[in-house]
């Protein structure tokens, strides 16, 4: 909430300052500027995915590869779930240091794991939609 507040806030001062200081035109450029800030706010803070008559929404999340190996399994679930989701990466490997993007269904909590060359595991539980995650050595759980 202190994002949006700061922003409106930017906003209404920008808007204030022109009609004490009497300017003869509003600069409608920097008010317009001011109204983005505060929509992509909103957007990025409180799950501002595509509105449709359901409400639903299309969710990001960002996993980096700083585990020092190659990676041949990703599986996200979200974390009221029992099971572990499909392997999302198919037949592809995420190398040490790249990143992938998953789009997720819905909001709320996700638990991401990762399996890497050698069979070890790395899991990181309750992670935000629209976050980017990254995984480290200090990730790992098992092999």
């Amino acid at each position: 909430m202190k994002k949006i507040f700061s922003s409106m806030g930017l906003f209404c001062l920008t808007l204030f300052a022109f009609t004490v200081i009497g300017c003869e035109s509003v600069p409608w450029d920097m008010v317009a500027n001011s109204l983005t800030t505060v929509g992509n706010t909103l957007q990025n803070n409180y799950g501002g995915g595509s509105s449709g008559s359901s409400g639903s929404g299309t969710y990001n999340m960002t996993i980096v590869n700083n585990t020092g190996y190659t990676v041949y399994f990703v599986n996200v679930s979200h974390s009221s779930s029992d099971s572990w989701g499909n392997d999302i990466l198919g037949s592809n490997v995420l190398s040490n240091g790249q990143s992938i993007t998953v789009s997720l269904s819905r909001s709320g909590l996700w638990d991401i794991r990762l399996k890497d060359s050698d069979g070890d595991y790395y899991i990181k539980y309750n992670v935000s939609a629209n976050s980017r995650v990254v995984f480290t050595i200090g990730d790992y759980v098992r092999g």
